[in-house]
Order: C-alpha cells, then sequence, then structure tokens
C-alpha cells in the first residue's frame, strides 16, 4: 500500500466551492481541519478533489462520504451521501449508508432511504433488515421492527444484534419469558453481546431471579456496551489514515507477516504524530529485528526529546542499549 505525500499546505489549496462556468456553485462539505490529523486531511484532500474534477459523478461523492464517515465526519458524510443518491437513486449502497447515518447522527428520516435501500437489495442481506428494525424500534414501531429482527434473524444464524433486538421488544410488552427465550438465544450467539446481558439483567430483575440479574450486570460491565455490527455494506473499504488508525493497520500487517508494509504505515503514523509512542515502539521493533539497531535507538530517544516518551518506549530503548532488543515482542 502506497503513502500519501504531501501537496502543499494540507487542504488551503481545496476550495469550498465549486464553479463551473455560468453553472450556480455548488457546496462541497468541508469540515473544520485546524485540529485534524495531517494523514487524515490529506487523505480527505485526495478523495474531495475527485468531486471537484467530477461534481456529476455519484460514485465521487459517495466516496468522499465514505472517507468523512470513516473518520467521523458525520454531519459532512450526510450531505455527501444524499448528492450520491440524488445522481444515482438506482443505487441502493447510497441510500443504505444515508439512513444509517441520519439514524446514528440523530438528524433527518432515516426511514425513507433505508427502505428504498431494502427495496433495490431484495430480502435476502440480513443486516439491512436488522439495521431497518433499530430505527423501527426507535421510532416506537414494535411490530414493525420484530418482523424484521425476525427476517434478519432467520438469514443469519449468528445475528445476536437480531435476537436481542426481539428480546427487548418481548420485555416492553411484558412478556418476560419471550424476552428471556430471545435473549438467551443472543447470548448462544455471542457471550460477549453486551447489549444483551444488560437486557437479560433486567428480566432477571423483574422474574425476582436477582443472583443471576446481578452476573448479567456484571459480566456488561466488562464489556462493550454498544456491540459491532457485522454488516459489509456499512463499511467501507477505505485506506487507513491517522496516526492511531495507521498504527492499528500496520499491526494487522504484522501478524500477516508483512513488516515492510506495517514499518512503512508506522512510519506514516509518526510523521503524522510525533508523539505517537505505540507507532515509534513498534517501528524500533521491527527496525531492530531488521537489523537497524542505531535507527532504532535515535528513533526512541527522540521520542524523550519532544516529551512524546512512555514507560513502554523507555523500556525497550533501554533493553535495545544493552543489546536485549529482538523486535519479536
Amino acid at each position: 500500500m502506497r503513502a500519501f505525500g504531501f501537496a502543499g499546505p494540507v487542504l488551503l489549496l481545496l476550495p469550498a466551492l465549486y464553479a463551473c462556468g455560468s453553472e450556480p456553485q455548488l457546496e462541497i462539505p468541508l469540515p473544520q481541519m485546524a485540529e485534524v490529523d495531517p494523514d487524515v486531511a490529506r487523505a480527505i484532500e485526495q478523495v474531495r478533489a475527485a468531486v471537484v474534477a467530477d461534481p456529476e459523478s455519484a460514485k465521487a461523492w459517495g466516496a468522499l462520504a465514505d472517507c468523512y464517515a470513516g473518520h467521523h465526519f458525520i454531519d459532512q458524510a450526510i450531505p455527501c451521501y444524499e448528492r450520491a443518491e440524488e445522481l444515482n437513486p438506482e443505487s441502493h449502497l447510497w441510500s443504505y449508508r444515508l439512513g444509517w447515518m441520519r439514524f446514528v447522527n440523530g438528524t433527518g428520516d432515516p426511514v425513507a432511504p433505508l427502505e428504498r435501500a431494502l427495496v433495490s437489495l431484495g430480502s435476502y442481506y440480513g443486516p439491512a433488515h436488522e439495521a431497518f428494525a433499530q430505527v423501527l424500534m426507535r421510532q416506537g414501531r414494535a411490530d414493525e421492527a420484530a418482523q424484521h429482527f425476525r427476517r434478519a434473524s432467520e438469514l443469519d444464524a449468528e445475528n445476536a444484534h437480531a435476537e436481542t433486538g426481539l428480546g427487548l421488544i418481548a420485555l416492553g410488552q411484558d412478556d418476560l419469558e419471550g424476552a428471556l427465550t430471545h435473549l438467551q438465544e443472543a447470548l448462544r450467539r455471542n457471550p460477549d453481546h453486551g447489549e444483551a446481558h444488560i437486557a437479560i439483567a433486567r428480566v432477571f430483575a423483574r422474574l425476582g431471579r436477582d443472583e443471576e440479574a446481578r452476573r448479567h450486570a456484571e459480566i456488561s460491565r466488562g464489556l462493550p456496551q454498544i456491540g459491532e455490527r457485522k454488516d459489509h455494506l456499512l463499511n467501507p473499504n477505505i485506506e487507513p489514515a491517522g496516526a492511531q488508525a495507521r498504527t492499528d493497520y500496520g499491526r494487522q500487517l504484522e501478524r500477516q507477516g508483512k513488516s515492510d508494509e506495517a514499518a512503512e504505515h508506522y512510519r506514516i503514523a509518526i510523521e503524522s504524530n510525533p508523539h505517537s509512542a505505540l507507532a515509534r515502539r513498534r517501528l524500533a521493533m521491527l527496525l531492530v529485528k531488521d537489523g537497524q539497531r542505531a535507527e532504532a535507538i535515535e528513533l526512541l530517544e527522540e521520542a524523550e526529546r519532544i516529551g512524546a516518551g512512555t514507560d513502554q518506549t523507555r523500556s525497550y530503548l533501554e533493553r535495545i542499549k544493552r543489546g536485549k532488543g529482538s523486535g519479536r515482542e
């Protein structure tokens, strides 16, 4: 994977508006960039330039929306998805992502674009039914939500979110036994599903089974309260950007035995944020492993000079100096 290069002052050269001849100006959303990681800014610059070059391309607008969504600029992602859907209303992808982004952001109507996406997708993509059910349940449309949760559960026997949703609907209707059945199934599918543990604790409390309620409540405290949804249509494949994303991706590459590519991402992470202590330590380990001990020492000593050192980087630096660092930790 290639590295991004600097192209002058980041984003300062990009116009906030696109003008073409006598056509009315079309605003291209741009977040406040003052505090944005330079690597993320470069990624935005590249994708946004494609919209400037071809403002009638649904693909370009959708890619910009994905870039914004992937870096948590949801307010900017939503109008880009809207424009992509407007330019290509036949595509389920932009409708689907638009509806979900509106839902998670609490702005606009998520139902209409999700309905359009379901029509285009057909009835066989389970995560779309589960996503639509989440929206309907939030709006108090429990019976409709239950239909879509059931369809999602039928299509994906591993979908713990769907069974948790059915359990919560049953609990809201005082069907404690039904709620218990669905929530136990959710935990069978995913024992680490935090939402299901919280919900089943409420059911056990209502049933007077206090010890079991306390046990599940305690388990839930050690788990993410919002479980990750497995939905490839809502997880665009964008290149990692930003010190944290680059470091995380570098570690994935290391696990795959791709040390040279990992080192490249660590270097970009450090360039983007010199205080990225983990990226420095991982890169130092790879350098030592490759016989470049002097460069590894210089990398970690620089961390000390700029105040980016941590106990872990200092400990590893001392080990390298004593000739004990292997780069295999």
